[in-house]
């Protein structure tokens, strides 16, 4: 049996190698059907890729870089595609990072994951979903610079926002089985402190409301029961730089907590989810 990662016990994530991910079999569809809940696989990137990549961030073109208050996501982020000009922008931002990217840094970053994910998709084709506005593909991840202590990523899962932002979800739902859809990130670089991923203990079958996406502490039951999430049990997750982190994140509410100390926390990362055939993994950020 793989060696299971326990915090508090609420949920059961696997911690595997990349050999033992590669015999495991079929493990985003054991996530999908809750068989397990996540895992986190062991040295995806190594020490000295890691470092390449950061080198490589500032050269991102900034154009293509949005910046905000708590740091800086490259590409667009998909809930901002609210205008043609931002799709057309995204669309650049993703080709760039799958393309040129590798180029710039000398590590095919956005290869590597798609391979990651094949090997926990069972040899699934890995693939980005296209977008209708203009039959480009959308990114296959987002890389996300969250600076200490200037804020973090409130409480949610993948159904809400598929419910909150439309504006994208509208461009990839007819060929994407999107009920339940699942999140990863690679870590790049883990702050001093902070910046864990917190799992509670309540889901989307139970909870699937916010009064505002920016709300920090409460959600809501169907019928309007309000959640203080202070009250509720909670697991944390902090996976070292260069291991990557899976899991059931369209049904389990999760956060990310504020990074503390002189370092930024740096993720690559976004969600997946099978194609109505299931042949299919397809990947979008």
């Amino acid at each position: 049996m793989y060696p299971i990662y326990v915090t508090n016990g609420i949920y059961k994530f696997y911690y595997l190698t990349l050999e033992e991910l590669i015999n495991y079999g079929d493990l985003l569809k054991d996530i999908h059907s809750r068989k397990i809940d996540g895992a986190i696989i062991k040295n995806v990137v190594s020490e000295e890729e890691v470092n390449k990549i950061i080198s490589a961030i500032p050269s991102l073109p900034e154009t293509l870089v949005s910046s905000h208050k708590s740091g800086l996501v490259f590409p667009y982020p998909f809930a901002s595609l609210s205008s043609g000009e931002r799709v057309e922008l995204y669309a650049i931002g993703a080709k760039y990072f799958k393309e040129d990217f590798g180029k710039t840094s000398g590590v095919d970053i956005i290869q590597r994951i798609q391979e990651i994910l094949g090997y926990a998709a069972a040899g699934r084709i890995v693939k980005a979903p296209r977008m209708k506005a203009n039959n480009n593909e959308s990114a296959l991840a987002t890389l996300r610079m969250f600076n200490p202590g200037k804020g973090a990523v409130r409480v949610h899962c993948g159904n809400f926002f598929q419910a909150e932002f439309t504006g994208f979800y509208e461009h990839i739902k007819d060929n994407v089985n999107l009920l339940n859809q699942m999140s990863y990130f690679l870590t790049i670089q883990q702050p001093e402190s902070g910046g864990e991923l917190t799992l509670f203990d309540f889901e989307w079958k139970d909870v699937k409301k916010k009064k505002h996406v920016e709300d920090e502490f409460e959600v809501y039951t169907n019928d309007w029961q309000m959640i203080d999430i202070r009250s509720r049990k909670q697991e944390k997750y902090n996976p070292k730089s260069g291991e990557m982190l899976m899991f059931a994140g369209g049904e389990i509410w999760h956060q990310v907590e504020n990074p503390i100390g002189g370092r930024d926390r740096i993720t690559i990362g976004g969600f997946m989810a099978f194609d109505q055939d299931d042949k299919s993994l397809y990947v979008w950020a």
